[in-house]
Parts: structure tokens; sequence; C-alpha cells
């Protein structure tokens, strides 16, 4: 049987989108229009389940978050979802979003023990009690600049997805024993080849933030794996597998229709 959750997930799913929202797809989210038909169609059907389900809350600097917004994010974090069970999703709560770049200070323990304050700028953050924390500008930047290597929604909502274990270590949800062994294989494969070519100074699609952790390291290939999928696929062919076989997409076959709508 159902879960009333999953219930309600489905009837938010089949509800079609209001013809503001497609609007909003056709002109704010380039990915809408390279997408195959099937994802295209499912994507419509996400984006309703998270608008259903999120409250969207403006951080300090933003009055309100419209409608524009709330479907910009929720179709690019959708990206990350297609093709999974509805119970699957991770269920989030809430999205604060900024008007830019904000400020975060917390306490820190480091490796020797000791506690530290710090102080940094951030774009995006995902919380694991189910709060995606993003700066609209760059969200804004994201969408216009599709297929330049970046997305923060999709970053942070490969983080959610990842979190939905109960931990943030790299491995989202696996079918089984199998399938985790061969997930932490491959990535912890293509990581070393990552650090690696960063040590010896060679042009590679990381950086030292994306390889100092498999979480980070799994959220920015997924950012590689919809963003630049042939240079992804040409430079590390295991994790490209790897990202196409989970995600349920093989964007190779429409990267040069967001190179387009990158140059248009």
């Amino acid at each position: 049987m159902l879960s009333s959750s999953t219930w309600r997930r489905g009837r938010r799913q089949r509800k079609p989108l209001s013809p503001g929202r497609e609007a909003i797809l056709a002109s704010r989210v380039a990915y809408d229009a390279c997408l195959p038909e099937v994802q295209r169609a499912e994507l419509r059907g996400l984006v309703q389940v998270l608008l259903g389900e999120w409250s969207f809350e403006p951080g300090a600097g933003l009055e309100e978050v419209d409608e524009t917004m709330q479907v910009v994010v929720a179709a690019h974090a959708s990206l990350v979802l297609l093709g999974r069970e509805l119970a699957e999703i991770p269920r989030l709560r809430a999205v604060i979003l900024y008007p830019g770049p904000y400020r975060v200070r917390e306490e820190r323990l480091t490796e020797e023990g000791t506690w530290v304050r710090t102080s940094e700028v951030r774009d995006g953050e995902s919380w694991q009690h189910g709060v995606l924390v993003l700066s609209w500008d760059e969200v804004a930047h994201d969408a216009e600049h599709a297929g330049d290597g970046r997305n923060v929604v999709v970053h942070e909502m490969a983080h959610a997805l990842d979190a939905h274990t109960g931990a943030m270590n790299g491995m989202p949800p696996q079918t089984d024993a199998a399938a985790a062994a061969r997930w932490e294989e491959a990535l912890s494969a293509a990581r070393r080849q990552a650090r690696r070519d960063l040590r010896l100074g060679r042009k590679t699609l990381f950086d030292d933030y994306d390889a100092e952790s498999p979480e980070e390291f799994f959220a920015a290939s997924a950012e590689a794996f919809l963003e630049m999928p042939g240079a992804l696929a040409a430079a590390y062919p295991g994790l490209y597998s790897l990202l196409r076989d989970y995600l349920h997409l093989d964007p190779i076959g429409w990267e040069d229709c967001l190179g387009a709508a990158r140059r248009s």
C-alpha cells in the first residue's frame, strides 16, 4: 500500500503546471528545452511535488520569494531526482533564499580537538534536517549560464539526496550492498584521479574544495555531469557511467542544446 505522503506526492505529480509556471520554465530554465520529452514531462511532475511540499522563506535583504524564484529552484532541484520513485525523494521542508552570497559564522571542532570560530561567505548549503539555503544571485546566474560547469541548486540537492540515508558521506541511497560497493569504488577512483591532477597542476573539472571529501566530490560530480557531460565522460569515464546509471540520464545527447542556450 502507498503511504499517505507518497499518495499526496502522486496526486501533485499528476496535476498539470499552470500557464504561468510553464512560461517560467520556458524562459528561465534552459534544461527544459533540452531534456528528452519523457524527462520534460517528468520534470513538470517533480516541480509540482516540490512546490507543494517546500516552504520558501526570504533571507535577510530579500523581501519575498516570488513564483519565478520558486519554479527556477524547484526545476533545477528536480534534475537530480528524475527517474526516482516518489518515496525516494528527500523530504525537505524549507528553502531559504538570500538575495546574494551570505556570511555564515559557526564553531568547528578541529582534528586536534579544539573548537575554533569561523566566518565564511557562501552561495548555498544543505542542512541535514531538511533545509536548503541558497543565494538567488547565484541561482539566477546558473540558470542564465547553463553548461558552464556549475549549478548551486544541483550541488545542494545532490547533498540532500546524499543525506537521505541519514549520513552525508558521498553515497546516496543504493539498491543493495553490491551497488554500494560499486559506487564507492568508482567514486573513490575518480576522486583519487582528481586529487592527483590537482597536485600535478593539470587542468581538471574539479577544484581543491570539490576533492576534499567524498560528499563534496559527489555534489560537484553531479554538477559536472549535468553541465559539462562530454568533458566529464572524456576525463572520468567510470564516473560518468556511474552517474548516468544512477541519475537515469545521458546528458551528452543534449549538451549542444545547452551550449546553444548559453550563447543565445
